[in-house]
């Protein structure tokens, strides 16, 4: 019995990829958005995107359809 495995999209994030030193190779990251910061005088300051390791292989890629089965 085989079931298809669809990851649901993350809020405020998307997957990227950067290229690896090797040819074909690329790393999975997620790209975090963040809320502006409010500074003592009420401005507004804006945050950059923080990127950080994407572990959930496959699972994660949304273009990527996974199946799993049992032996």
């Amino acid at each position: 019995m085989s079931s298809a495995v669809k990851s649901k999209p993350q809020q405020n994030s998307r997957r990227v990829y950067v290229d690896g030193k090797l040819t074909g190779v690329r790393v999975p990251f997620r790209e975090i958005t963040q809320a502006p910061s409010r500074n003592f005088d009420e401005s507004l300051v804006t945050n950059p995107a923080v990127r950080v390791y994407d572990t959930s292989g496959p699972w994660g890629d949304n273009d990527v359809q996974c199946e799993f089965g049992r032996a």
